[in-house]
């Protein structure tokens, strides 16, 4: 699965309210060198910015926009 493919599928999980009282969450945006670079921009392709993008559009989530 790649960064995309994730990020989709944690706001799909989210989305079936395996987890309803999720409002807000915090995204480590931080690449560690020592075990990953978790940050949303690490992709070549904005596939995973894209999918951040669109995950977080929903009123479900309180957002900094």
């Amino acid at each position: 699965m790649d960064k995309a493919q994730w990020i989709a599928s944690l706001f799909s999980e989210m989305a079936a309210d395996v987890h309803p009282g999720v409002r807000a969450f915090f995204w480590f945006n931080e690449n560690k060198k020592t075990e990953a670079d978790w940050r949303i921009t690490s992709c070549n392709a904005p596939a995973a910015q894209e999918a951040y993008r669109a995950g977080v559009a929903t009123d479900r989530y309180v957002t900094r926009r």
